[in-house]
């Protein structure tokens, strides 16, 4: 009990991963026999800690297995495995999968083309304008998928067929929207601005529509986007507006700043990611009130982290000035830090390091505990005497871990005598070995 109790003091955001590596991990040599003998829930268990450790260190042995196995539930597995991995040297057993798919499970075929769309495998397509052009019901989604992620000019043609096919559902045409968007389709924009258009048709298809024109970027789309954007449907004016993020030119620009204005919170925050996805300087006085004032939390935080991106005297001052007004809500302040701390951490040094002995002297611990996390996840090098200062040579022993991990992971040399000093002397034996591995990477 006496370890559980050591470990309730730990900050939340440190306990996961102090118990993580409490937790250590099977050897090598063990995982490659559990992959060579293991029986199917070994297999699974195995596959899913490799994903969850990002490891690829195993993908060829657990090719041979993909090729191996009968089970489709670990068929499956390993695909979705790869997939998330977008490990591309699985094509040619997925291939196959496709070419026998009539002997396969639908699971295991649409596993397969999961995979092929996420790596964008041509090898592929034309499997996958087979099951198009068959009209192949139970596979039809992913395939189309496919041939958006990794088709061209001649799969084009193919899906405007389907799209503009009297027998194609709503939700198919969707599916052919989506892939249009993905090659960048620019045949298929008269058409698209037509969905568009139509204030009778589906939301979906609409939104799907303006999605696939703000990808295609072709600058004919931008009326009819700027009309979606003060159409009557909020999602609608979303989604536009989001496309119009990709256009540059004034009649974009305006209709974005306009939307900092809408009364619905979606739109407010399209057009807010929009602004500084285009840096748009007309938008920027908006975006200050908006961070300061919106009623909508998610809204606060994309206006700070815009602010942050599009940079600029104005717009690093206001994020100093909210850091450090203690009327501001602690989401905000802790905000304005992480935002300053990626963006400048070398010119707001002054006002960070403020902010931290302030909130170290409090007696309420939550807004040091938001600066600390921030100062963890953080990779500016210049934050190096903050994390010095706060994480290194705070009196919690969770914490002076997490300043070792960010010196390692960061390869921050200047920090290096600062993590001797502990690797010798800390009065906790689980840091001094911390420190000492991280010695010995830096």
């Amino acid at each position: 009990m006496v370890g559980v109790k050591r470990f309730q003091y730990l900050p939340a955001f440190l306990l996961a991963a102090a118990l993580l590596g409490a937790q250590g991990s099977a050897s090598p040599e063990k995982r490659r026999d559990v992959i060579r003998y293991g029986i199917e829930s070994e297999l699974l268990e195995l596959v899913t800690a490799l994903q969850n450790e990002k490891d690829d260190t195993f993908n060829p042995d657990l090719l041979v297995l993909l090729g191996e196995t009968r089970s489709p539930r670990l068929r499956e597995a390993l695909l979705r495995f790869f997939t998330v991995r977008e490990w591309p040297g699985a094509v040619p057993a997925a291939v196959s999968l496709l070419d026998g798919r009539d002997q396969e499970s639908a699971q295991s075929v649409n596993a397969a083309l999961g995979y092929l769309s996420a790596v964008k495998a041509r090898e592929g397509i034309p499997e996958a304008r087979e099951i198009v052009e068959s009209r192949e019901s139970k596979y039809l989604s992913p395939a189309i998928r496919l041939l958006g992620r990794a088709g061209g000019a001649p799969e084009t043609d193919l899906l405007l067929g389907l799209y503009e096919s009297e027998e194609s559902s709503d939700s198919l045409r969707q599916d052919v929207i989506l892939a249009l968007g993905e090659i960048g389709a620019q045949a298929a924009v008269e058409s698209l601005m037509r969905t568009l258009d139509d204030t009778a048709g589906k939301k979906g298809t609409r939104m799907f529509a303006a999605e696939a024109l703000g990808k295609i970027k072709d600058a004919r789309a931008v009326p009819s986007l700027v009309r979606a954007a003060n159409g009557e449907d909020p999602q609608v004016r979303g989604a536009a507006m989001t496309a119009l993020g990709n256009f540059p030119g004034s009649e974009a620009d305006a209709a974005i700043v306009q939307g900092l204005r809408d009364s619905v919170p979606a739109v407010r925050l399209a057009a807010v990611k929009a602004s500084a996805s285009r840096s748009i300087r007309e938008a920027e006085p908006f975006i200050r009130f908006r961070a300061r004032n919106d009623p909508d939390r998610k809204i606060k935080d994309e206006a700070i982290k815009a602010l942050a991106g599009m940079g600029g005297r104005e717009n690093l001052e206001f994020l100093r000035e909210l850091l450090q007004d203690k009327k501001v809500d602690v989401p905000s302040r802790a905000g304005a830090f992480s935002a300053l701390l990626e963006r400048d951490a070398d010119g707001s040094r002054a006002d960070l390091e403020k902010a931290l002995a302030a909130e170290a002297a409090s007696k309420d611990p939550s807004l040091l505990k938001a600066f600390q996390r921030a100062l963890v996840q953080g990779t500016d090098k210049a934050a190096a005497p903050l994390v010095q200062t706060y994480l290194l040579n705070s009196p919690d022993f969770g914490t002076r871990i997490a300043g070792i991990d960010w010196v390692r992971r960061n390869k921050v040399q200047s920090l290096r005598s600062a993590i001797a000093v502990m690797a010798e002397s800390d009065k906790v034996e689980s840091v001094r070995t911390r420190a000492a591995a991280a010695l010995a990477e830096l």
